[in-house]
């Protein structure tokens, strides 16, 4: 199987996940951040035609470029429909806005038991998914 990657590796073409430039990357921790806060809010879809999956998307990205901290854990635990509302530049109730805030406020758990796997295993990828019985609950 080695041999056989080795010799097709170069010839697929790698695939942007940002290719719209919506999304935040810095290639570390607040991605992740950033991907679980994402995936937490968009659990649904936007049944309101001004509001989409991108401007959700380029909102959270803003936030996190003006404020590298706004994704922190005991940060995301306190906002509220308002603060979220303010965080995306939002001038109304967003669709399902309490259910959105309660889901917010769950990542902060995603986020400790990272945390604590990610230590437990040095940091190591293979040890961390092969030694890991809480890895389902992150993905």
């Amino acid at each position: 199987i080695e041999k056989v990657v080795e010799n097709i590796k170069e010839s697929i073409p790698k695939v942007e996940w940002d290719y719209e430039g919506i999304h935040y990357f810095d290639n570390g921790p607040l991605t992740v951040q950033y991907l679980l806060v994402l995936d937490a809010l968009n659990f649904c879809f936007w049944p309101d035609k001004d509001l989409t999956y991108d401007h959700l998307a380029s909102g959270l990205k803003e936030a996190l470029l003006n404020d590298k901290s706004a994704f922190d854990a005991d940060r995301l635990q306190q906002y509220t429909g308002l603060q979220l509302r303010e965080l995306l530049k939002w001038p109304r109730p967003l669709p399902l806005e309490d259910e959105r805030v309660r889901l917010l406020h769950e990542v902060k758990s995603a986020f400790n038991t990272e945390l604590k796997l990610l230590s437990s295993v040095d940091n190591t990828c293979y040890q961390f998914v092969t030694n890991s019985s809480e890895i389902s609950y992150l993905i």
